[in-house]
């Protein structure tokens, strides 16, 4: 076990130390959190705000998460006494192989075009992160009301 005193914090950062007692969510923008909230406070665990905090992010903050987004969560389950982790990143298309890349004449991977483009992670984040443990497994996680393009709601 971690030797954890909550009284002091000896990282450099900016950011502040927050505690939660009964769950807690985090994004890069303040309704992003609020989203992953409003799902834990109607039933849902800290795997179903993961997933429909990752939904709402490219809506939220286009600059900063692409298309069908990526979803990346720690999530300790206190049943399994075990701590999980969550990367739904992305993946290389699945008809794209290292043979097929260096036959374009590239010897690593380019760093910009279509090549190196990867398959939005969110879509699997769900079915991955949910057979971990959801409260709901069949059910949407997007909560009401959720943003959707058309309806106002502020950004960064």
């Amino acid at each position: 076990m971690l030797n954890f005193d909550p009284e002091r914090y000896s990282y450099p950062s900016r950011r502040n130390v927050v505690y939660g007692r009964h769950g807690m969510a985090c994004t890069s923008v303040p309704l992003g959190a609020q989203i992953g909230v409003d799902v834990m406070k109607a039933g849902g665990n800290a795997v179903d705000a993961a997933v429909a905090m990752a939904a709402a992010m490219p809506l939220l903050e286009p600059t900063g998460n692409g298309l069908g987004s990526d979803c990346f969560a720690l999530v300790w389950i206190e049943k399994d006494k075990k701590l999980y982790g969550l990367n739904a990143s992305g993946v290389a298309p699945m008809a794209l192989s290292a043979r097929q890349v260096r036959e374009l004449g590239f010897e690593q991977m380019p760093k910009e075009g279509w090549i190196p483009t990867m398959v939005p992670g969110l879509r699997q984040a769900g079915p991955s992160s949910r057979t971990v443990s959801a409260q709901n497994p069949s059910a949407s996680c997007l909560p009401p009301p959720f943003p959707t393009p058309g309806r106002a709601f502020p950004s960064r």
